[in-house]
């Protein structure tokens, strides 16, 4: 009897936040300028520099666990020691032991029916510099390094390629929505990392996963999903008692090929410490109060009112809501027109096509 596999997905979304300044420094969080432009003594980890966080930072990763129901939690930073070329301190500030957010939900639309992808957690951490290769060398930029990223790590919740996009897109789309991030995936303003394994349908222990690294567009999370899931089947199908071992992998932009990186580290790795430079932090109740009724119309809910007022279908909904510059726009059109039906039809037909 042949095997029925099911697939075990888990995402880590790095979203840049879009503030004005880094997360513990006043160097601007700005893209697009010259190399190492938009730097200080702290993000470059000068010696005697000191980290001061970005309040801006903190309230827009409030707004986002309320935008998904998650928990505020009074939280915490750490040190996570690693030796990268782009990481000028050798050690990276994040939230291991406490993080600011915990257990949010996000409604998926999957052919027809609904399931809430859930989120484990959210945690506030700095961004990387960035390595620019030439023909016969590698430079540093550090602009990027430092920039404030909230990482959002779902439960193994997601069990196929499409559903682990749907995920990210719905995500994507809260974000922007709430302007705590633009979202911009050419721009690195979101970045996705999937953890997969497999194993026969009814079988409840997970078995190792394999953690791809960095990808940069919804179509290439989907084929490095759809890669490794076929990977790790073929395996198990050649020898049941084959053991894949825990690693890290990248994907090649240009040839869409997996390759390996390392072993999977595991926390003791990192050597995790309390961060002796930044206090605990609580949000007040006030504050996160005040957030709550700055929340805007979500994309759920503006899906449901489309259904509801202008007549639109559940797809047709969904696909104006998704992508909020394409959802402003239309809002912009119809405050001039009063033909639903025929705005979503143009916009997503006509204009996709000329696009």
């Amino acid at each position: 009897m042949k095997t029925i596999w099911e697939t075990i997905i888990g995402l880590e979304i790095h979203a840049q936040l879009n503030t004005k300044t880094k997360l513990f420094s006043p160097a601007p969080n700005q893209f697009g300028n010259e190399p190492n432009e938009n730097i200080s003594v702290i993000c470059t980890g000068q010696p005697g520099s000191l980290p001061l966080l970005n309040e801006e930072a903190l309230y827009k990763a409030v707004l986002f666990g309320l935008a998904v129901g998650a928990s505020i939690e009074p939280c915490s930073f750490d040190r996570k020691s690693y030796f990268y070329p782009d990481t000028p301190k050798n050690f990276q500030i994040t939230q291991f032991f406490h993080p600011i957010l915990k257990e949010g939900k996000v409604p998926l639309n999957i052919q027809g029916r609904t399931k809430e992808g859930t989120i484990h957690s959210a945690h506030l951490e700095e961004d990387a510099g960035s390595l620019r290769h030439f023909s016969k060398f590698s430079g540093v930029d550090d602009n990027r390094a430092g920039c404030a990223l909230l990482e959002i790590v779902s439960d193994s919740c997601l069990r196929s390629p499409e559903e682990a996009v749907l995920y990210a897109k719905a995500v994507r789309a809260i974000l922007q929505y709430t302007d705590v991030s633009r979202g911009n995936m050419e721009q690195g303003h979101l970045r996705v990392d999937a953890n997969i394994s497999v194993r026969p349908l009814g079988e409840t222990t997970l078995r190792n996963k394999v953690e791809i690294k960095n990808m940069a567009s919804f179509e290439a999370l989907r084929k490095a999903i759809e890669q490794e899931k076929e990977r790790q089947i073929q395996i198990y199908e050649a020898n049941p008692e084959a053991s894949i071992p825990s690693s890290t992998c990248r994907i090649d932009p240009t040839t869409q090929t997996l390759s390996v990186m390392r072993e999977k580290e595991s926390s003791g790795d990192y050597r995790y410490m309390p961060e002796p430079d930044i206090p605990p932090v609580s949000i007040p109740e006030e504050v996160i109060s005040r957030l709550k009724k700055e929340l805007p119309e979500l994309p759920e809910k503006r899906k449901k009112r489309y259904q509801k007022e202008l007549g639109l279908s559940e797809e047709a909904s969904l696909l104006l809501t998704t992508d909020k510059h394409l959802s402003d726009y239309i809002e912009q059109v119809l405050s001039h027109c009063n033909s639903p039906q025929l705005t979503c039809n143009w916009i997503t037909i006509e204009l996709a096509g000329r696009h």
